[in-house]
């Protein structure tokens, strides 16, 4: 869906930074993806629904190189989640405009930014090939048509470290839990894959493999007369905000069968646990967290995350030995083109 976009400064003080300015003294412009934007953002209580924000979200913005080429495609899958703009120095654009920058035109952004190839960067649709254009431009005669030079924030450059972000919540979530003193080390059952595929986060007895669960009355049953505690605690973050049900489908949790729960605090050596291999054949983990990256399409099936049905199979969203989890193997591989999972384990 295509969407007329809104472009302004880049907000560097709210951002903790310097006044940044280009190489001809001009403060940066800023354009930011209707997906990616905070205010207004639509809330998320389903990961599947418009306007969350996860591995899945892609950037709605199109980039152009000086040659007209794209390279960011806002109406495919590699649209730019952002961009900043350093405008350069002043001229007369395209469509006749002399460019004019004193105080009276300080926030008009045709007085700043250019015209080429077909391409306005004053404007721009979200979701579309309408975006903009980086410099430099040369026109009939050489004449520079744009010098506004274009920096777009990818996917690979943001998604990463987000995914990265919400695997370590939820891997802190967990030794909080194990450290707390009614838990003596123990971990919560997961989530049922089928049954959190249709929204229902419950703890499921005797499931060791699944989503993060929400409630624990299964985990809090099986722990006996040494009941553990029935909830995250205070120091986990999943509890806090709305932030966690935009990822709550892509987290998948595996737990050690030596630390689930049971009536007897475990051992404090690591007995039947898990092995993530690469990096070790040991099977020396208590529990690892997986994070799911984007629908790898390459993929046999190509991951279809879009029915309840989908999101029972593991297979679209996990790759190599996370998507065969019931012989407790798990794998940490590089990131490509048939592997994108995070891993984080203990």
């Amino acid at each position: 869906m295509e969407d007329a976009g809104v472009i302004g400064r880049l907000p560097w003080k709210k951002l903790g930074l310097p006044d940044l300015r280009d190489s001809s003294g001009e403060r940066l412009w800023y354009a930011v993806s209707d997906n990616f934007k905070n205010s207004p953002r639509t809330t998320c209580t389903s990961p599947g629904q418009p306007g969350c924000l996860n591995s899945d979200t892609p950037g709605s913005l199109t980039v152009r190189n000086s040659n007209g080429t794209i390279v960011n495609d806002g109406a495919g899958t590699t649209g730019a989640m952002a961009v900043i703009i350093a405008p350069g120095s002043v001229l007369t654009r395209e469509d006749g405009v002399i460019q004019v920058r004193d105080a009276a035109n300080a926030n008009n952004p045709v007085n700043y930014l250019d015209i080429g190839n077909g391409e306005d960067n004053t404007t721009f649709a979200n979701g579309s090939t309408d975006g903009f254009i980086n410099g430099v431009v040369h026109g009939a005669d050489n004449v520079v048509l744009v010098n506004d030079r274009v920096l777009a924030i990818s996917y690979e450059d943001l998604m990463p470290l987000l995914e990265k972000r919400v695997t370590s919540e939820v891997a802190n979530c967990l030794k909080d839990y194990a450290a707390d003193p009614l838990n003596q080390g123990r971990l919560p059952w997961a989530a049922d894959i089928v049954a959190s595929a249709g929204g229902v986060y419950s703890d499921s007895a005797s499931t060791r493999f699944g989503r993060l669960p929400g409630t624990f009355i299964n985990t809090v049953a099986s722990s006996g007369i040494s009941p553990m505690k029935n909830g995250w605690t205070a120091l986990c973050n999943v509890n806090l905000g709305s932030w966690w049900p935009n990822w709550s489908e892509l987290v998948f949790y595996a737990l050690a069968d030596a630390y689930k729960p049971q009536p007897i605090p475990p051992l404090p050596t690591c007995g039947l646990c898990l092995t993530v291999n690469p990096p070790s054949s040991v099977a020396d983990k208590r529990f690892a967290v997986i994070m799911a990256g984007r629908r790898l399409t390459g993929v046999s099936g190509g991951q279809p995350r879009s029915t309840v049905p989908n999101k029972s199979v593991i297979a679209n969203y996990l790759e190599d030995q996370n998507a065969t989890p019931a012989d407790d193997v798990f794998s940490a591989n590089p990131s490509g083109s048939t592997f994108n999972d995070h891993l984080l384990y203990q």
